[in-house]
């Protein structure tokens, strides 16, 4: 279990500084693009661990690896899509721009991207954190790990907050943590798409109604 959370630990902030390089290469800016307040990411650490535990017996088979990697990242990335959006009342960020997209919380060029991941951990990065782990003292271990996962719970509360926070304000345009807008500008863009669709609404109700009155005389 201690290996499990400094394993949880090391994939998480591998994650970050991935999440973070991409975005960069695109946009040409350093975000933040954790949802919480750390530099670490819960999903690409819950990814790798699946990965580790699901397909490390499958490691003499780089295809099976690849398209099982692609499918246990996809589904969590997925499923993570559509419960932060049930909690929140908000998508969190979509995909549909992309092209072979899911309901936009998935799209298959970031899932080709997890399936190259999966190779990484499994062939590279997996057998060297087991080497590193096997040569650190238990009780440091066990000192790191606690101070983690207390790090993880203050942070995850803190940030949840935050989250519900800014969600419910941006229509009111305050106490908005700009942090959390720059991480998923899609919260805005979303509420913007909502607003024009409820005003074309509006406008073809006004119409229709119009028509009717213009029948009527």
């Amino acid at each position: 279990m201690i290996d499990l959370i400094l394993k949880f630990m090391f994939f998480g902030i591998l994650g970050y500084i991935t999440e973070v390089i991409y975005v960069y290469l695109g946009s040409k800016k350093w975000i933040n693009r954790g949802f919480l307040h750390g530099p670490y990411i819960p999903i690409y650490a819950f990814g790798s661990l699946f990965i580790i535990l699901f397909l490390t017996k499958y490691s003499d088979d780089l295809i099976i690896v690849f398209l099982i990697g692609m499918f246990i990242c996809s589904a969590l990335e997925y499923i993570t899509s559509h419960i932060m959006e049930l909690v929140f009342k908000r998508r969190w960020w979509d995909y549909s721009e992309y092209k072979y997209n899911i309901n936009g919380r998935v799209a298959l060029k970031n899932s080709v991207l997890f399936g190259i991941g999966s190779l990484i951990i499994i062939y590279a990065l997996s057998p060297s954190i087991n080497i590193v782990l096997e040569n650190i003292n238990n009780t440091l271990k066990l000192v790191l790990a606690v101070i983690f996962v207390l790090i993880i719970i203050i942070d995850f509360i803190f940030s949840v907050i935050d989250a519900y926070i800014t969600s419910k304000n941006i229509d009111l345009n305050q106490n908005i943590k700009l942090r959390i807008l720059k991480a998923y500008p899609h919260l805005i863009k979303n509420n913007l798409d909502l607003l024009v669709r409820l005003e074309n609404l509006k406008n073809e109700i006004k119409d229709k109604t119009n028509k009717i009155k213009n029948k009527l005389k």
